[in-house]
């Protein structure tokens, strides 16, 4: 049987889909027989917003009838933000949001990327959000994450190390991550494969 629970991931600036823990929680969830992939964003090096927007809506919307959840790193929690608040955005189950900026920076070449967040659109959109930052991160100030899950209703998991939790330093696993899919009720349908 086909996995009703679908994870999507999101990757950010400059990176690929198969950066940092990706790889790792894509094959912690397909041992759980889970649908996990990892969107390829166009042009992670000049990012677009619409354009970022447009791929989660090509993913999401394929997989209709489904569970969808979502899980973005750094510039993928805004394009999630900016999905959930756009007009084509589908609802899903949960968002994991891991080391997000939710404000400019004139450092980042990103296309229209962190204007007005319509956080009361975006929960209206979305039935559980998990909020993941380190206390060290080095790019983007724990503070984004305080306010990002302050705004969104929930506890911010706060890690005591890890920088911006990329794979350039040295963060390859991701734990949290896999457990707050699971508090949203992802689980293993490892049992419904069994013919």
């Amino acid at each position: 049987m086909i996995s009703t629970q679908k994870v999507f991931l999101v990757h950010g600036y400059k990176t690929t889909p198969n950066g940092a823990w990706f790889p790792w929680l894509m094959g912690e969830l397909k041992k759980r027989a889970l649908f996990a992939y990892a969107l390829d964003m166009p042009t992670p090096e000049f990012p677009v917003r619409d354009e970022w927007i447009q791929e989660i809506a090509c993913a999401v919307d394929r997989h209709e009838g489904s569970e969808r959840y979502l899980v973005g790193h750094s510039l993928g929690v805004a394009a999630i933000l900016d999905y959930l608040q756009s007009d084509q955005a589908q609802p899903v189950r949960g968002a994991v949001l891991v080391s997000g900026r939710i404000e400019p920076s004139p450092a980042l070449r990103t296309a229209g990327f962190y204007q007005t967040f319509e956080y009361q659109r975006i929960r209206s959109n979305c039935e559980r959000f998990a909020v993941i930052h380190a206390v060290d991160d080095d790019m983007v100030p724990i503070e984004n994450g305080v306010t990002l899950a302050g705004a969104l209703g929930v506890d911010l998991t706060t890690l005591p190390a890890g920088k911006h939790l990329t794979g350039s330093q040295g963060v390859f696993e991701l734990p949290e991550v896999l457990a707050a899919l699971e508090s949203f009720g992802v689980h293993s349908e490892r049992s419904t494969d069994a013919y």
